[in-house]
């Protein structure tokens, strides 16, 4: 992992709150208004020309089919990312990373930000790795901004993953790091870890005081051989750093909202994280108020997404306006 000097976190502004179906507590909404992203993309020099806003259905069922045409056919519907289209295509560059502070996954590390990772989620195209970091360093300002009890920690996927050229070393390094997370755990805090098992994205939740894992798969799949190793293996070197009993680790499958697409699996993940900082006790309650997303909750979170990136973007300006 590359460490580099540790860059101030940027604190999120306020949004107002936005009410969300089956009455989930909702983090504090993260909509630039157009009034601001005006104002950013003149700084750019560029003109604004003023669009109809597409008014999206909030509690239309998902009807989508596993086909990508349909993903690509609900791309530039919201006046929303069409502005941060824009401001992406004239303030963003090709090449790019953004610093990770070492309070969010244990250790310093930059993220990949640039023109191609932003329009993957302009374009509802799959998520990468990059775009939940910074999606979790986004819940992570929130939890601190809006109360400073940190609930929730996470750990990257990039340190857990299936590496290319597996091996034993790299079972032993990646268990080591849930290690250390769960070493870094304050008292009752939940360990969130999303995994990709190279074509799908699912999360898991390490509740340490009750040596639970709880499983979120889009699909309702069962939890990957390699993360089932990698986590138990984890969990087994803290118990042997603290001296603790070995307690039998359970592992429960969660009945979490599941996708009708074929590519929404990452960004199921990220509504999952958000639902969990907002709510840990959903985990115990598989989802009991939370039946499905709707493809307005998945605008939304592309929409929440793109509006923390263009704060990343206006810091990322400044920085550079201040070097010259």
């Amino acid at each position: 992992m590359d460490e580099d000097e540790e860059q101030p976190l940027l604190r999120a502004q306020s949004f107002e709150r936005q009410n969300v179906k089956n009455d989930r507590k909702p983090l504090s909404k993260f909509e630039s208004s157009k009034e601001d992203v005006n104002e950013e993309l003149e700084r750019c020099g560029l003109v604004v020309v003023k669009e109809k806003r597409v008014k999206m259905k909030a509690k239309a069922p998902v009807k989508m089919q596993r086909t990508r045409s349909v993903a690509k056919k609900r791309r530039g519907q919201s006046a929303n990312l069409q502005m941060f289209s824009i401001l992406v295509e004239n303030c963003l560059g090709d090449e790019g990373t953004i610093s990770q502070d070492a309070e969010i996954f244990g250790f310093k590390t930059k993220s990949v930000f640039n023109k191609d990772v932003c329009q993957l989620v302009i374009n509802f195209e799959e998520v990468t790795n990059s775009i939940v970091e910074i999606w979790a360093r986004y819940l992570h300002e929130e939890m601190v901004n809006e109360s400073g009890e940190i609930l929730v920690q996470f750990g990257t996927s990039v340190a857990v993953c299936i590496p290319k050229k597996p091996s034993l070393q790299s079972v032993t390094r990646r268990s080591q790091y849930i290690a250390d997370l769960l070493g870094n755990a304050l008292l009752g805090q939940i360990t969130l870890i999303p995994y990709n098992t190279g074509n799908h994205w699912v999360l898991v939740a390490i509740d340490l005081a009750m040596q639970t894992v709880y499983y979120l798969d889009s699909i309702g799949g069962s939890p990957p051989e390699d993360l089932e190793i990698i986590v138990n293996q984890g969990v087994r070197i803290h118990h042997a750093s603290t001296s603790k009993n070995r307690m039998n680790l359970k592992w429960v499958r969660v009945m979490c909202p599941k996708q009708a697409g074929a590519m929404e699996c990452g960004y199921f993940v990220m509504m999952y994280m958000k639902d969990i900082v907002s709510d840990v006790k959903v985990l115990k309650q598989n989802f009991s108020k939370i039946k499905e997303y709707t493809e307005g909750d998945i605008l939304g979170i592309r929409e929440e997404w793109a509006s923390y990136a263009a704060t990343l973007i206006r810091m990322l300006m400044d920085a550079t306006a201040m070097k010259t």
